[in-house]
């Protein structure tokens, strides 16, 4: 069977073997039961394997989870509900600059030719000044 004495000695003890008598062993039946033991071995080693990378996969998970929440702390990631808020925010911005040329050309039509620059930026600054008033924005103010 490829094993010492002391080996099958111990086998013997554990009453994974049986001797026929002192010293003797009936060959079929020890090398079924030896086989058995060797499988049922195997086995628990599979088992312990596997509680082994269960056990590394949550470590990893949790190491995963630790490092995101740390650096949400550091600021160095955002929560999804403040970057959709932000782009909802960027978006709504874009369409109001988009409609800018339609409202501005009526009024433009009415003011004096020498000075266009000044209303244009005090119309663009109004408009600011209220697109920065319609949200909450603090929580971007950190």
């Amino acid at each position: 069977m490829g094993i010492s004495e002391r080996r099958v000695g111990q086998l013997t003890k554990e009453g994974i073997l049986e001797e026929f008598s002192p010293g003797h062993y009936r060959l079929m039946p020890t090398v079924r039961s030896y086989i058995k033991y060797l499988q049922s071995m195997l086995n628990t080693k599979k088992e312990k394997s596997e509680l082994e990378s269960e056990k590394e996969l949550l470590t990893r998970a949790k190491r995963k989870l630790t490092e995101l929440e740390l650096n949400q702390k550091q600021g160095e990631l955002h929560a999804a509900a403040d970057v959709e808020f932000a782009a909802n925010m960027i978006i709504a911005f874009k369409a109001k600059l988009e409609t800018l040329p339609d409202k501005l050309l009526p009024l433009l039509m009415q003011v004096p030719p020498e000075n266009p620059g000044e209303y244009i930026t005090a119309i663009l600054r109004a408009g600011l000044n209220k697109q920065g008033t319609t949200g909450n924005t603090e929580r971007f103010m950190r």
